[in-house]
């Protein structure tokens, strides 16, 4: 049986079966506190209580994402970009040779790029409208602007990772 057939027929099981067999994306969050406090998300309102996978927490789960065909991490939050080793934690599972893709607030794109090129495949950032909307949305002033500057600067430095571009932000002048 070929691979594909294989990790398609073991998803099938998963799906007809209480027991995992097959997972192709797996949803981390490497870190539990947030850069922003937006009005539709309360993860903000525990950022006092830390939580973070550690290197050793990611180690033993390489062999079970192997096991069970894993493709993907999709890193979330809070803010991932947060956590100190975030990139550390990338580069093992670049070393197994899975995609990377990162839901992010945009707010620390910029400070990031180098790494973020380096190590992540797909940023996805969030995005609630124009400054006049996104600013207040997520309570944090000038995170647009900050948003808008990494966009850009990925653009123009010509960076290895991709931001994904929804109609919403082609239609906002982010050049």
């Amino acid at each position: 049986m070929n691979q594909s057939l294989y990790h398609t027929f073991q998803r099938y099981r998963t799906l007809q079966t209480h027991r995992i067999t097959a997972l192709p994306i797996v949803i981390l969050m490497p870190h539990s506190s947030c850069n922003c406090k937006c009005a539709m998300c309360d993860i903000w309102k525990d950022n006092k209580n830390l939580k973070q996978l550690k290197e050793d927490d990611v180690r033993p789960l390489l062999l079970s994402l192997k096991k069970l065909g894993t493709k993907m991490v999709l890193m979330s939050g809070g803010e991932a970009l947060l956590h100190p080793n975030f990139f550390k934690l990338c580069a093992l599972f670049k070393k197994q040779g899975l995609y990377i893709t990162l839901l992010s607030t945009g707010i620390l794109l910029k400070k990031n790029a180098a790494n973020l090129s380096k190590y992540v495949d797909e940023i996805i950032v969030s995005l609630d409208g124009d400054e006049s909307t996104h600013d207040p949305i997520r309570h944090v002033v000038g995170a647009f602007s900050l948003l808008s500057e990494g966009m850009v600067f990925f653009k123009k430095c010509k960076l290895g990772s991709r931001i994904s571009e929804g109609k919403l932000i082609k239609g906002l002048n982010i050049k």
